[in-house]
């Protein structure tokens, strides 16, 4: 079996896609269910509380099997997906939430469309393994000016990898604006303060901004 344990541990393009490949089939049944995983349902109550009708098409990066997307189901917003692995986004398509699907690997240069979207959101690829704070401008650089990024980043791994230097340059270089972090349980719908046990890596930073460069 599978687990996020053994996805954090993962180091290269390559592995990730291996992995999720092979993960795909099983993976709603054996982490979004098994683990009450509610990291989607937030970041999209957050993102339709701050959207108007222009933050629309929406880019979800790093879709996977479409969690994320299924929460925009019944909103008139039009939604594409962006993953590494093509056994992940063809359990995206089954679901018919996106317009369109894309194969990508984001750690590589020119693969991301330049000032093509509204919105973009993303929640379980900002983690271990995953990506880093030197990608963040990469899925900033998709979206129109006045566009509206919701990207929920792992808490640990945002502490360790000092993603609060990067979301400051980008602020200082005008490439964002308006910006706020909600922290938010990913496995539950505890309250932080409710249990002292919680770790750092079962809670995420949404992170929220708008764009200001096209």
């Amino acid at each position: 079996m599978h687990n996020k344990e053994e996805a954090y541990k993962l180091s290269s393009p390559g592995e990730h896609k291996k992995y999720y490949d092979k993960w795909s089939g099983k993976y709603d049944e054996e982490f979004v269910e098994s683990e009450n995983y509610k990291y989607p349902e937030k970041i999209s109550k957050i993102f339709m509380n701050l959207a108007e009708f222009r933050h629309s098409p929406i880019a979800d990066i790093g879709c996977g099997t479409g969690v994320l997307g299924e929460e925009f189901i019944d909103m008139d917003m039009v939604l594409d997906g962006y993953d590494i692995s093509i056994g992940m986004l063809a359990e995206a398509k089954k679901k018919k939430v996106y317009r369109n699907l894309f194969e990508c690997d984001i750690t590589e240069e020119n693969v991301l469309p330049t000032s093509e979207y509204g919105g973009v959101i993303s929640c379980g690829t900002f983690t271990f393994g995953h990506l880093g704070p030197e990608y963040l401008v990469r899925v900033i650089q998709m979206l129109n000016e006045g566009g509206l990024g919701v990207i929920g980043i792992n808490k640990a791994h945002y502490l360790s990898k000092n993603f609060d230097e990067e979301i400051k340059l980008l602020e200082s270089t005008g490439k964002i604006y308006n910006v706020k972090i909600f922290e938010e349980l990913i496995y539950s719908d505890r309250k932080t303060d409710e249990d002292k046990n919680i770790k750092d890596d079962e809670v995420s930073n949404i992170l929220t901004f708008f764009s200001s460069s096209a």
